[in-house]
């Protein structure tokens, strides 16, 4: 799908502009607009991680994803959103390496649309 293709920089473009921006509005700011603009950032990674550990799962082809959806779920629980933005941005990169070196590969993807 036409899709599948454009998430994984989609979703490196969002994380990387939130975290950035959040950092600059954290050193310039007001500081509780930061972690707004963090929690805007993570949130699409953590809802395609959802998304693509409950598919895995139901294959019974749990992964590191599952580890990546606890540690973002559970910054963002405990108020960590910057610790959250970078994880989440961690995880989209990873997910795009290896989606450009591997492509033929569809289990790998973070966002399995």
């Amino acid at each position: 799908m036409i899709l599948r293709r454009f998430a994984n920089p989609l979703l490196l473009a969002v994380s990387v502009s939130a975290l950035l921006s959040g950092i600059a509005v954290q050193l310039s700011g007001p500081r509780e607009w930061a972690a707004w603009i963090w929690v805007c950032g993570s949130t699409p990674v953590l809802v395609a991680v959802l998304v693509g550990s409950g598919r895995a799962i139901l294959r019974r082809e749990a992964g590191l994803d599952l580890i990546a959806l606890l540690s973002i779920a559970g910054a963002m629980a405990l108020g960590e959103y910057l610790t959250g933005a970078v994880i989440a941005l961690m995880h989209v990169i990873t997910a795009f390496v290896r989606q450009q070196l591997f492509p033929q590969r569809k289990s790998i993807l973070l966002c399995p649309v």
